[in-house]
Order: structure tokens, then sequence, then C-alpha cells
């Protein structure tokens, strides 16, 4: 798209409103007089950001707020341009170029309209932070750093068996958090399901599984494994002390207690509770054969400072699972709802119902089969970026639709805009559909909308309009523009179906749960 306005959007995030550049693309370039001042305003209106459009003597510049939009030039070569003032110089940004002049040259240059906001007083955050990018740092610079202390450190050969064994401690607790958050794999289900007395999930959710609040032995044995590898892996000879010894021998003996409670209370097995037992006594034996018991003092502070971090990172991490969890839950349930035919009837007779009679008396692009009893209109505008999906998702139904289903394209574009360059798309296709050239005004149209709006190339390949039927097409778009008008339809893309407003709460290719056995 030559022209996406960044420096609209930069008068905007400089007047302290939070829109997303996504945002302020897909309504602004989907406005049928884009690109023109009234289509910034108009947007701006839909983010219920209050702004006015007038025309100012130019002696009166001073009375100006320190940012507005300008629109210079003349003799219909105009450009909307931002300005800030910076003392007797006037800085104007155009796209993402940047220029100063004296005030004097932008008088000369100035028509004398602006638009101008009121400035948000209330400031957002402005802070963005890549979480997912310093994630994969943090990753990196973790497995780096343990594979450097394990090539520099002289480790003996009882500290790596002690290392390993709490490795493989940490992935079996991990399995085990996955099945109590509801995260299962389809290995580890077979494992714990494995007979008829086998069942990690009954054992994981019992009560004796739950320590206080949140917390369940699954986390702890997780917080102790990790803590254990970390603390090896900075004092190695620090798994040889009596602090380790004892943590371990606590955990043997809650876990003879486990064994009794799976034997002789719930009467099943958890083979990944057995899994960690089985680690915690190869532990034991490693330490019984290999542990100085030394009393050292510092280690111990060291080892309880490693237990309260990692307990306090997996706690905060844990959190943010479970609600990721319930989301997952949430959409699918959200997803049974939407798709419930009565639900989608209710919502889309319960929109905006538009003129049906006079919308069937235009002249439009079809798509599909014909007379099929079922019509699917869509609004499109040439210069719309977000009316790319819309247009492939018209596609998408008419190729999936069992019974057939027929699509309609009007173009919602102000044709008395002459400065809309893209107008030219709309009276090519129109002109190759009206020659019978039905299926190349299609392909020409999904091209335009997939090939990047490189409005030369485009031409190049389609041609242009003959120049003595533009005056028949423009009547043709007229009548689109005024339909759109009537019907309160200012935007693009947008759908009609069954004579409503396609509602916003449903995305395109969900009508295709709600077209067959109409």
């Amino acid at each position: 798209m030559n022209q996406t306005f960044h420096h609209i959007f930069r008068y905007i995030r400089d007047n302290n409103y939070e829109i997303t550049y996504d945002e302020f693309t897909r309504q602004l370039t989907s406005h049928p007089d884009y690109p023109s001042l009234y289509a910034i305003s108009d947007s701006l209106q839909h983010w219920q950001i209050e702004n006015v459009v007038v025309r100012v003597p130019k002696e009166e510049l001073h009375q100006l707020p320190e940012n507005f939009i300008a629109v210079t030039g003349e003799d219909g070569n105009h450009n909307i341009v931002y300005i800030r003032k910076a003392g007797d110089n006037i800085r104007m940004y155009e796209e993402k170029d940047k220029k100063e002049i004296r005030v004097g040259e932008f008088l000369k240059l100035w028509s004398g309209i602006v638009l101008a906001v009121e400035p948000n007083e209330v400031k957002g955050n402005r802070f963005r932070l890549s979480l997912s990018g310093l994630s994969r740092v943090f990753v990196f610079v973790a497995v780096f750093a343990v594979v450097l202390r394990l090539i520099t450190a002289n480790y003996t050969l009882a500290v790596i068996l002690f290392l390993l064994v709490s490795i493989t401690g940490v992935f079996i607790s991990v399995f085990a958090i996955r099945e109590t958050l509801g995260f299962f794999s389809g290995t580890v289900h077979k494992i714990c399901n494995a007979g008829s007395s086998t069942s990690c999930g009954e054992v994981l959710s019992s009560r004796a599984a739950k320590v206080f609040g949140p917390v369940t032995l699954s986390d702890l044995c997780f917080i102790y494994f990790t803590s254990v590898i970390l603390t090896t892996l900075a004092v190695p000879d620090g798994y040889a002390s009596v602090w380790t010894f004892l943590i371990v021998l606590g955990g043997v003996l809650f876990s003879l207690y486990s064994i009794y409670y799976q034997a002789v209370v719930i009467k099943k097995w958890c083979m990944l509770c057995l899994g960690i037992n089985l680690v915690l006594y190869i532990q034991l034996g490693v330490l019984l054969l290999s542990s100085d018991y030394t009393l050292d003092v510092a280690f111990l502070s060291f080892l309880v400072l490693m237990l309260a971090l990692t307990a306090l990172g997996w706690l905060w991490s844990k959190e943010k699972l479970v609600k990721l969890r319930k989301l997952e839950n949430v959409e699918v349930e959200f997803l049974k709802f939407k798709r419930n035919r009565k639900v989608f009837q209710a919502v889309l007779e319960g929109g905006d119902k538009v003129d049906e009679v006079s919308l069937e008396s235009l002249e439009v692009l079809k798509l599909g089969k014909e007379n099929t009893g079922e019509i699917v209109y869509g609004v499109l505008s040439p210069s719309c970026i977000h009316c790319k999906s819309t247009f492939l998702n018209y596609l998408d139904l008419i190729r999936e639709s069992p019974d057939g289903l027929e699509c309609a394209v009007l173009f919602n574009v102000n044709p008395e805009n002459d400065q809309n360059p893209y107008l030219e798309i709309c009276y090519r296709v129109l002109e190759m559909y009206e020659r019978k050239e039905r299926g190349e005004a299609l392909m020409a149209l999904k091209e335009w909308y997939t090939s990047g709006f490189d409005l030369k190339a485009w031409q190049d390949k389609y041609g242009k309009v003959n120049g003595e039927d533009i005056d028949k097409y423009k009547q043709q778009i007229y009548r689109h523009y005024h339909w759109c008008k009537e019907n309160k339809i200012n935007y693009t893309p947008a759908t009609v179906f069954k004579g409503h407003i396609y509602p916003a709460a449903f995305a395109i290719n969900d009508l295709k749960f709600f077209i067959e056995g109409d």
C-alpha cells in the first residue's frame, strides 16, 4: 500500500491515545473515502477521539496547538501532513519522512485546512515488552551456562550420577504437573492407565496430593529437584552435605506414606508417583555411598535461598498456566456456543437489517454457483488491507459449501473522490465481468488482494478500463456507494446475509456452520 499514513498514526500516539497500528490501518484503509481527510476524521470518531476539521486564516497559525494535521498543496495536489511547531520553524512529517522548514515557507504550502484533536490527559502505558523474545534469550543463556559449567567443573562420578537422577526427577515431576493441570499427554496417559489398578489422575487429585492451598506434591517435587540441580551445579561438593541428606531422607519417608496411601486408601497406583519414589531411593543410595555429611551452615543458607527462589518462580509460572488452561476451556465452550445455529440466527436477526429489494437490483460481481438460493453479499474496497482475508474467506466458503453458495461483491468506494487511484481496480474488474470474463474478473480481484496492492504491476497484467466506459462504471460504483450510505455501512469489509448485516461476533468462515441444511 503506497499510503500508510504512518505520520497520522504518530500524531494519534503523540496525543496519548492508545491504538494499535493494525487497528489504525484496518479502520482507515477500509473507509470508503480513503484516502482523504474525511476518512481520517471519521476514523477518529470511530475510536471516540473528538476532532475538528476547519479552515483557519494563515495569520492565526500561532493560535493553533503545538501539533496538528494540515493539508498542503493546491490545484488538486493535496498532501496530508503532520505538523509540529518548533519555535520559528515547522517540522513536517509525511509517512516516515521528516523535514524542518521556516514558518514563512510553510505558510506558502499550507491550504489553511487543519485537523486537530484534544490531547488525552490519561496517558496509557507506552512501554511494550516482548516476553517471548526475552524468554528465548533466557533459555539460551541458561542452557549455555549449564553446559559451560559441566565442561569447566571437576565433577566426580557420584556428583554426575546425582545430577542425572535429579534431572530425571524434574522430567517426571513435569509430567505429573501436566496431569494435574489437565495438559494430557497420550504416551503418559497410556502409562498412567495401563491397567484397572493404575490411575495417576485419581492419585494426583486426591486429598493426600494437596499440601496447602494451590500447592501440590507435584509442585514440591518439581521445586525440590530443580533446586537440587541448581545447587549442585553451583556447589558440587554441597550434594554430600548433611542438609541434602536430610531433605532426601524426608522425601523417602514421605514416599513410604505415599505407597501406603495408594495401596490401602485409594487402591490405585500412580506410575509417575512411583517413578519419583524410585528417583528418591536412588538419590538416597548415592548419598549413603558417597556423602561425608558435612555441617556447612553457608551451604544451608544457599540451599534455602535456591529453594525459596525456585518455589516463587514456579508458583508464579503455575498461576499463569492455570489461567491459560482455564482460557482454553472457555474457548472450547465459547466455540460450542458460537456455532449453535439457534444462537447465530438470534444474533443475526437482532442486528441491523438492510434493504434487500434495492440490494438485489444492483449490478454486482457474482461468484460461485448461480441461483442456489443462498447469497452472501460482500461489501469491499480495493484500498482495504483487511478485505483480503474476507475475500479469500468468501472463496473458501464457495469451495467448501456442500450445496453450492453464491457470493456477490459490491464496492463501498466514493467514485467522486478522484484522488483515490484504486477506483481503477473497481472499473476494470466491472468491465471484465460485464464482458462475460467472469473467471478472469474473479482472478483479477483475487490477485489484487494477494499481490501487495501494487497498482502498476496489476494494471500491467490486466490493463486499464476503456476511457469511454468510465462514466458507466462510475455510475455503477456510485449506486453501490449510495446503497451503502442508505444502509449505514460506512466501513469495509462488511457482509450481508439473509437481509442482515453479518454480526461482528462471528468470523466469515463461521458461515460454513450455518449454511448447510438451510
